[in-house]
């Protein structure tokens, strides 16, 4: 079953009915105010997890940093310990 239901009219409107819904424009606003507000919580969402990746990316270029540094080290213990 759909949400909304639609009927055919085979007959033409009335005056009273087209003058019933002239003030569409006010209805749509006041249903559009009841919406909450979901879009700023995507926002925070959206900016929340840019966070999250930025903070993944300097701690995996660190990371890859500090290895770097480590097989330095390493190589010039080696080539100390070598020499003696």
């Amino acid at each position: 079953m759909t949400k909304y239901k639609i009927k055919l009219r085979r007959d033409s409107l009335t005056h009273g009915q087209i003058q019933r819904h002239k003030n569409f424009d006010s209805l749509y606003s006041a249903t559009n105010e009841d919406k909450p507000k979901f879009p700023i919580l995507r926002l925070l969402a959206i900016l929340l997890g840019i966070g999250l990746v930025i903070a993944m990316i300097i701690m995996g270029i660190s990371r890859i940093s500090d290895n770097k540094k480590e097989i330095e080290r390493q190589k010039s213990e080696t080539v100390f310990e070598e020499d003696f």
